[in-house]
């Protein structure tokens, strides 16, 4: 009797260390994941804030636009200073063929974008 009842505490031991070795491993594999977590949302912050500030020099150049023909020539000969893979600068030489009430649109259309992305920022800063 005594020699059964042993053998099976031993078995329920196995039983619950084997459940253990589980949950450590599960334990490890949140953590892990937390870290990526964590590592993916101070990428998003940062390329959130880098966007950002790219949408901030564009609408201040297409506000530069419609001030007349000389400013224009001035800000798209200061982006091509930058060289010829700048998207700001191909952006702005669009821009400058725009109509007044186009051009206004296309600034307020980033600037609602950046908004967005601004308060996307806090959203998921609160949901971090």
């Amino acid at each position: 009797m005594l020699k059964q009842e042993i053998g099976r505490l031993e078995s329920e031991i196995r039983i619950k260390q084997e459940q253990l070795d589980i949950l450590n491993r599960r334990e490890v594999e949140l953590d892990d994941a937390r870290v990526h977590d964590a590592e993916e949302f101070t990428r998003r912050q940062q390329q959130a804030v880098e966007v950002i500030g790219a949408l901030e020099l564009i609408i201040e150049k297409l506000s530069t636009i419609p001030a007349n023909d000389n400013d224009a020539n001035l800000v798209l000969a200061e982006l091509a200073k930058i060289g010829n893979s700048n998207p700001i600068l191909a952006l702005v030489q669009v821009a400058s063929t725009f109509s007044q009430e186009a051009l206004d649109n296309v600034i307020s259309k980033m600037e609602e974008l950046r908004t967005s992305l601004e308060a996307s920022i806090e959203d998921d800063k609160r949901e971090e």
